[in-house]
């Protein structure tokens, strides 16, 4: 057992159960006059268990330390991992579900002599909480330097290193940021060669983003630009951009232009889930089973049923040429498919040019899903005869054109009815 073990005991409060619990380490104990001494506080939490960053979000606490240092010691600013983020009843958490170490540098004075022992105490205390409880946590923890050599263990050097590596690297160029209405992007230097997965950007600085607003992200060029929306404070923006498992890059941004354009990434959902081993993609065979099960399902909605019975009555008049309906079915599914592959290249063109919109993007709309309620209920008013309207006829001039170019024009106008119900 390495004398690290021997020394930092951490000394528990008598009685308590602590679901998140806490160890004090160090990476050397017997430092040269004059080191940085880097000492990690390492959290292991219960399974559920959960602790916070030091921007917890919209609830929980974050970490607080008082120290009990001799004279002449100072003791640096907590450095922390990447934390993921956890949507809980509408509010985000800033937080660690598994174990993590939090990373703080001891000056040494330069002038102290070899031998000299320097006790260390940190009062610590934090929150552990589930998705339904929170518990305050409070532990304190010891250890001693004795001055030497400086001479740190090939265990406690890997172990360090593999801690600092979890930590954020500071970006040595400034970021940019603009508000415009409720809207905010933040445009953050990252070159277009650089991998990224799943990337997050978790504000430290108060109130100047809506934390439990969803996150949108796209490369342009040698910038990723998350948008979001603003919080209630103005001004400039710090934080910690995820870039990976683990990986980050702690960003300042400041006033400035936002990139256009740009292709969309997928950002890390709320859960915090990015791992493919959590979220396996099925083999393309099960992938093609279920889109043909869909579509059988799409067919038996409102939006298509009554147009596939017109379509049977159309096919059944036709006269029974085998050859005639084999025509008229493959041109009516030409209509589909093309009008589908018409729309999505709209949604990608959209989206190339910086609007960040999808599929049925109109239905996320609030004012879009009055209309349609209003329409909704003018329609029913109409048909319980409260008042009358004189029938509009939109392309039925199209779909009742004799031969292949009616079924086509009818597939179309499938497609287009159909497009609330696969929205």
């Amino acid at each position: 057992m390495s004398l690290l073990f021997a020394t930092a005991v951490p000394a528990q409060t008598p009685g308590a159960r602590l679901t998140v619990q806490g160890q004090l380490f160090v990476e050397t104990a017997t430092p040269k006059p004059g080191d940085t001494v880097t000492v990690a506080l390492f959290f292991t939490p219960e399974p559920g268990w959960h602790g916070y960053w030091e921007n917890p979000g919209d609830a929980g606490l974050g970490l607080q330390l008082e120290w009990s240092l001799p004279a002449g010691i100072a003791a640096g600013k907590p450095r922390f991992p990447v934390p993921q983020p956890l949507l809980i009843g509408g509010l985000m958490n800033h937080v660690y579900e598994a174990p993590h170490a939090v990373l703080i540098d001891l000056k040494l004075p330069a002038a102290i002599k070899a031998g000299t022992q320097i006790p260390v105490s940190i009062a610590a205390n934090w929150l552990a909480c589930t998705d339904k409880i929170c518990v305050p946590q409070q532990d304190q923890f010891e250890t001693m330097l004795t001055i030497g050599s400086g001479a740190i263990s090939s265990e406690q050097r890997k172990r360090f290193d593999a801690w600092r590596a979890q930590t954020p690297v500071p970006l040595d160029r400034a970021g940019r940021f603009a508000v415009e209405g409720k809207r905010l992007q933040i445009a953050i230097p990252y070159p277009a060669s650089a991998p990224l997965d799943h990337p997050y950007f978790f504000a430290l600085t108060q109130n100047r983003v809506r934390y439990a607003a969803p996150q949108l992200a796209k490369r342009s060029g040698d910038w990723l630009v998350i948008e979001s929306e603003a919080g209630t404070e103005p001004g400039p923006i710090e934080g910690l951009l995820r870039i990976g498992d683990g990986q980050g890059l702690w960003v300042r941004s400041v006033a400035g232009t936002i990139p256009k354009g740009g292709s969309a990434v997928a950002t890390l959902p709320p859960d915090g889930m990015s791992n493919p081993a959590d979220t396996d993609t099925p083999p393309l065979p099960w992938l093609l089973l279920a889109a043909i099960a869909g579509g059988f399902l799409l067919n038996l909605m409102p939006c298509v049923f009554p147009i596939l019975g017109l379509k049977a009555f159309a096919l059944a008049k036709a006269g029974g040429v085998e050859s005639e309906a084999r025509a008229d079915a493959l041109a009516y599914s030409a209509g589909v498919i093309l009008s589908c592959i018409a729309l999505g290249g709209l949604m990608l063109l959209l989206r190339a040019g910086g609007q960040e919109i999808g599929w049925a993007f109109q239905l996320q709309s609030p004012a879009f899903v009055l209309f349609l309620l209003m329409l909704m209920v003018a329609v029913t008013a109409n048909l319980a005869g409260l008042f009358e309207l004189s029938g509009l006829e939109v392309g039925g001039v199209l779909t009742r054109r004799p031969g292949v170019m009616g079924s086509f024009w009818t597939g179309v106008l499938a497609a287009l009815v159909a497009t609330p119900c696969t929205g």
